[in-house]
């Protein structure tokens, strides 16, 4: 009696959970068509295949060694003969001696030659053709010097004895000009250039001539010497 009371039991509440479900079953489909919600059948999405990349192996290094061409230790210098030049000529070359002038003059004597004839004649020259020069004989009064500055020489030519003949003129208003070298007794050329330099500095009181100044050849001897106290005598 029990196991039949057991069975009925059971098979009720198997019919009541039917039941149950065909109810819920009711109640979601009449939701469903009052709301409009569509139920949709979910597909499974495709995977693409992924593209499989592949690495290829590395090459395999192989190292390659390059020959460097040799060259002599020593290298051997060719002669002039060999490269076809012709030998260069013997060059007679003497050294040149150059000194530095202190500035400092050696004493010297400077001679007015008036009485003593001309070694040289007098130059012909177009452009003293406005004027005469007269010689020093051929004037009533000879020039006179006024200022006469000191020829200069460097320092290590003092001491030596030279004598330098130059020749100029004078103008009528005193002054000196064409001045040139007749003869020098050195072969220096410093002496007769200082003697230049200092005569076309000096100035003379002029010659006359029927007592008007006129310009006057001068030929006139300067010697350096060392032993001088005096730095010019006339």
């Amino acid at each position: 009696m029990s196991f039949i009371d057991t069975e009925y039991r059971s098979t009720r509440m198997t019919v009541r959970a039917h039941l149950g479900a065909v109810v819920a079953t009711a109640a979601v489909f009449a939701a469903i068509a009052s709301t409009g919600v569509r139920l949709f059948k979910l597909e499974p999405k495709e995977e693409r295949e992924r593209p499989v990349y592949y690495l290829a192996p590395p090459k395999e290094f192989v190292e390659t060694k390059t020959s460097v061409p040799e060259t002599p230790s020593t290298i051997e210098p060719l002669s002039m003969n060999e490269v076809g030049l012709d030998s260069a000529p013997e060059l007679n070359i003497k050294p040149i001696d150059v000194t530095i002038s202190a500035d400092i003059s050696s004493e010297m004597t400077l001679n007015l030659e008036m009485g003593r004839a001309f070694r040289a004649s007098a130059p012909q020259l177009s452009e003293f053709d406005d004027f005469t020069i007269f010689e020093n004989q051929d004037v009533d009064e000879r020039p006179e010097i006024r200022y006469a500055k000191k020829p200069s020489v460097p320092f290590s030519l003092r001491g030596e004895e030279v004598e330098v003949l130059v020749f100029y003129y004078v103008t009528a208003q005193g002054r000196t000009d064409s001045v040139s070298v007749l003869s020098s007794s050195s072969e220096n050329p410093t002496y007769g250039e200082a003697a230049i330099d200092a005569i076309q500095g000096w100035r003379f009181k002029p010659a006359k001539k029927n007592k008007e100044p006129v310009a006057c050849w001068i030929q006139q001897s300067i010697v350096f010497s060392k032993g001088s106290t005096s730095p010019f005598s006339l």
